[in-house]
């Protein structure tokens, strides 16, 4: 299974939380990658995204840019309908009413690392969303 990391940073340096994300899940042989959307305009990094075609994808959302990532989510399922979206960070951890928006199918409340890739088992598994699971 594939997982899409999108994020948007105004460093150098990739974001640490995401890598360690993406760490965990490579170990259970997940196939992941990063988008980084400052790196090019929406446009491109929609048309990557599509390209990689990910079963998941995933957003590490700071409260101010959810809206930005929101919007780009709704493009990536406009034009890939099946792909599961899911949001991290703080953001959905404040505000875990956001799994209500449209789009979102799950969201990650607190850390990540574990409860991720006991999510992808669970999905990878079932082929479904899992109804039940640690922080989602």
């Amino acid at each position: 299974m594939k997982i899409a990391f999108i994020y948007q940073q105004a460093t150098f340096a990739m974001p640490l939380g995401l890598g360690y994300l993406s760490s965990v899940l490579k170990n259970a042989g997940f196939d992941t990658k990063f988008f980084d959307l400052l790196d090019s305009d929406d446009q491109n990094c929609l048309e990557d995204v599509i390209k990689y075609r990910p079963d998941v994808v995933g957003y590490s959302v700071i409260s101010g840019n959810q809206s930005m990532y929101m919007e780009f989510n709704a493009e990536v399922k406009k034009r890939y309908p099946k792909v599961v979206s899911i949001f991290g960070g703080p953001h959905p951890t404040f505000f875990p009413e956001m799994v209500e928006e449209d789009g979102v199918d799950a969201i990650c409340v607190g850390e990540g690392e574990y409860a991720l890739l006991e999510f992808m088992k669970q999905f990878r598994l079932r082929k479904s969303l899992p109804e039940s699971c640690p922080n989602f």
